[in-house]
């Protein structure tokens, strides 16, 4: 197997097994990219490990990123593979609604019962999901950043601020912002009005309504997404209570949107003159598409999750044991409850590979696992020593007369117990990352900075940075190996410099 120089997601927790082999980058959904693009990523790796501790790894080469975002280049050339994608994009909404709507008509807090009274109904909505996720996936993964490298190295060639912006900002507000807007907007109208949220909604029910309309059409988005819990018509007073305790926090949140608003007006004014700009646009509408579908995605896995801690529950199977189950035992565990062997999760805690190709797929468990991938690691231990000095890319720069930004560093590279290790985030930290993820995007509100390892222009680092109008450097490769919480770094955004000091 290849030598692996480029590590692209290598996080500190076990990743769930059934997700690795069964939903997310499964054989289907990998065949599927090439069917799409005319390319899949040759030797993608997925690994993870609970034993001797948690550890998450997905990979593939620099020679395979390389050829990808040339492949990408190309496309993003061609009318109608845009054309395609984007429609493609524009049903997930709609879908996703659909099963949101099935999941709290029929299973929203009774999915115990449903598990032991009603199995097959179960396993026909887990079905669903998981061939729902099987039709959105490989198009999710035609807009990884690292797709649109070709295209980000020709705009930072032409240094044009048309095309600096065409890819900043889509035609449109993400949807989750969307709804984000909807409550700060209600909760400056409560503010402003000099009543409670209760006192006000009394006094004008009429509001209440079309509160309860926008939260009907976009509530069922906000599981996790800006790190708050799911936004129902039973719990939303609940959430514009919370938004009006920080209400300066709420109008500054609000202010970064409304600029944002004010960047897609002025990106609507920019003429298409050549390929250049016709690809920034591209990129731009895909990565407001990519934010999207990341949304629903987490939204029909967080409802698989409801059951499995259920099922965990009544088959007294510890949670880690129930996360090396695939996808198949699963379905197995409802039907009939029937158990793995406790030999074989064990062997798959201690070490679970998956590697696909075009031909064919791997599969190692246990300490052939182990191995194998520690050899492919090797490399990063040199790399650690020598480094004392990073360079990224500057994904956000906020305000030029600030080119520099020393702080602490908080450094998190997991998103397994996130609510425990952000215990430790200080105000005013500069958030060390292997890349962001939605529960630490309230975080990254009161942080100096951002730093990733991974990621492009396109990123969802990227893209929370120039939402909440936070500097970021971002494609470090590695920055939550180089730094440790409690160090103090400097960044420089004149030239994505990241120092130890």
């Amino acid at each position: 197997m290849t030598k692996l120089p480029i590590i692209m997601y290598d996080q500190e927790h076990f990743a769930r097994i059934y997700w690795i082999e069964g939903i997310w980058l499964n054989r289907e959904s990998y065949l599927g990219m090439k069917k799409i693009s005319g390319y899949a990523p040759e030797g993608w790796i997925l690994y993870t490990q609970e034993k001797p501790s948690p550890f998450f790894l997905g990979a593939y080469s620099e020679e395979t990123m390389q050829k990808e975002a040339k492949t990408e280049f190309l496309n993003l050339q061609k009318e109608e593979y845009v054309k395609h994608l984007k429609m493609i994009f524009s049903q997930m909404f709609e879908k996703t609604k659909q099963i949101a709507n099935l999941y709290f008509r029929e299973f929203y807090k009774k999915e115990r019962e449903c598990v032991l009274k009603n199995p097959k109904k179960v396993i026909k909505f887990f079905n669903l999901i998981r061939n729902t996720m099987n039709s959105f996936l490989p198009y999710y993964t035609q807009t990884q950043p690292q797709r649109f490298f070709e295209v980000e190295k020709m705009i930072e060639k032409k240094n044009n601020p048309d095309l600096f912006l065409l890819t900043e900002v889509g035609s449109q507000i993400t949807k989750v912002m969307e709804l984000r807007k909807i409550l700060l907007n209600f909760t400056n109208k409560i503010y402003n009005s000099k009543l409670n949220v209760e006192e006000f909604f009394k006094k004008f029910p009429k509001e209440k309504n079309k509160l309860d309309k926008n939260i009907e059409d976009l509530g069922f988005l906000s599981w996790d997404v800006y790190g708050g819990k799911l936004i129902t018509r039973y719990n939303v007073l609940d959430e514009l209570n919370n938004i009006y305790k920080n209400i300066n926090d709420a109008l500054d949140e609000l202010n970064n949107i409304t600029k944002i608003e004010q960047k897609i007006e002025k990106r609507k004014s920019i003429e298409i003159k050549d390929k250049s700009y016709i690809l920034a646009d591209a990129v731009g509408e895909l990565l407001i598409h990519r934010f999207n579908t990341n949304t629903y995605v987490l939204c029909l896995v967080n409802y698989l999750e409801q059951f499995i801690n259920e099922l965990s529950k009544i088959n007294n199977i510890p949670n880690e044991d129930i996360q090396a189950y695939k996808y198949d035992e699963l379905i197995g565990l409802i039907e009939n409850g029937e158990k793995v062997n406790s030999m074989i999760i064990k062997s798959r805690k201690r070490g679970y590979l998956l590697i696909h190709n075009i031909l064919k797929s791997e599969e190692y468990i246990g300490e052939n696992a182990h191995k194998k991938i520690g050899k492919l690691l090797e490399f990063r231990k040199k790399s650690h020593i020598k480094t004392k000095f990073l360079r990224g890319v500057v994904a956000s720069f906020p305000d030029e007369n600030k080119p520099i930004i020393e702080a602490r560093a908080f450094v998190i590279n997991s998103n397994q117990n996130t609510d425990i290790k952000l215990k430790e985030f200080n105000e005013g930290d500069i958030i060390v990352a292997t890349q962001t993820h939605p529960a630490i995007v309230p975080y990254i509100k009161k942080a100096s900075g951002i730093i990733t390892d991974e990621g492009g222009l396109t990123c969802h680092a990227a893209i929370v940075s120039r939402e909440l109008g936070k500097p970021s450097i971002i494609g470090t490769h590695l920055a939550t190996k180089i730094f440790k919480t409690g160090d103090k770094v400097r960044m420089n955004l004149s030239n994505g410099s990241i120092e130890k000091i």
